[in-house]
């Protein structure tokens, strides 16, 4: 097991009704009653906090951080790619994409990152959405399951549906945070830190 905290299991539709949510109005501290006030479900505001948290949109507090402008702003989508791979730094070098089932990411995370099999499935589609939402090249964009798209991609916003598109027609360059640690180069500072020392 290589993740130390643990994956959320956000709902995207939870989430994006918090987004929508503090997009009209940002309360000064996102807490549990303020999102219920906001018309969040009582049973969706843990799972949404814990999304946000984990994401580092706010602070332990309930604090905005700047990060949170890139989810409220859908245009955005190289703001959501920096957030999203620095949350989910230790997942990534183990996934692959596209992916072609969500059901191999939900064993990913039960074996390698401590996921409980019962959240397995939310959490799996939890992250494919952020991918998505990144301008990340999860799936072919006309990927289907059982005659509708996978829950992931339903509801894209319109910029990271366009780069989706975009990047179908050509090769996408992973970020790379998804490569292994092992095979990264080392960073350019860290030699510039030696030689200084």
């Amino acid at each position: 097991m290589t993740s130390q905290r643990a994956v959320p299991y956000c709902t995207v539709k939870g989430f994006r009704r918090a987004l929508e949510a503090l997009r009209r109005d940002p309360p000064p501290i996102v807490e549990r009653n303020a999102l219920v006030r906001k018309g969040l479900s009582p049973h969706a505001v843990y799972p949404v906090l814990g999304g946000l948290r984990y994401l580092g949109l706010v602070d332990p507090e309930g604090k905005v951080t700047a990060d949170l402008d890139c989810f409220l702003d859908e245009a955005d989508v190289d703001g959501r790619r920096r957030v999203v791979t620095r949350a989910y730094s230790e997942i990534l070098p183990s996934l692959t994409l596209p992916v072609e089932d969500r059901e191999d990411v939900d064993r990913l995370l039960v074996e390698r990152h401590g996921c409980a099999p019962g959240v397995a499935a939310f959490c799996a589609t939890f992250l494919l959405w952020l991918l998505a939402e990144s301008g990340l090249p999860v799936a072919r964009p006309d990927a289907s399951r059982r005659g509708r798209p996978p829950a992931y991609l339903a509801s894209l916003s319109t910029a990271a549906r366009e780069r989706m598109e975009a990047d179908a027609a050509g090769s996408v360059e992973l970020p790379e945070a998804f490569r292994p640690a092992e095979t990264r180069p080392p960073a350019a500072d860290a030699g510039a830190a030696s030689s200084q020392g």
